[in-house]
């Protein structure tokens, strides 16, 4: 159980600081704006909804082009980055953690 918790929490603390920098880049790039982006929590929080994804587009014709792009760039690598690449190391940590257990399983009931 200390091997999961220790896994686990590295986990977790590299998908709170991912939620906090797309949450400040959000913040920085759009905070003056956009009228849901004036404070930094809000756009944490924005951060969040996306990866369950609450998003609109229409939101995003409201800006200007290049920031239209950046927001779009924004919101395909944060998918890309928190939803695909940390859901996989999420599985690797869990898979890992059940061969070993496994494995301990084995030689504790099937010793001679």
């Amino acid at each position: 159980i200390e091997l999961l918790i220790a896994e686990l929490s590295a986990y977790m603390a590299l998908l709170m600081i991912l939620y906090l920098g797309f949450g400040l880049s959000r913040y920085t790039m759009l905070g003056q704006l956009a009228a849901n982006e004036r404070e930094l929590f809000i756009s944490i929080v924005t951060a969040y909804a996306q990866t369950l994804g609450e998003f609109s587009f229409e939101n995003l014709n409201s800006y200007d082009y290049v920031l239209y792009g950046f927001e779009a760039f924004l919101l395909i690598m944060f998918t890309l980055v928190v939803v695909i690449l940390l859901l996989n190391m999420l599985v690797t940590i869990l898979m890992e953690l059940y061969d070993d257990k496994k494995e301990s399983s084995q030689t504790f009931w099937c010793r001679k």
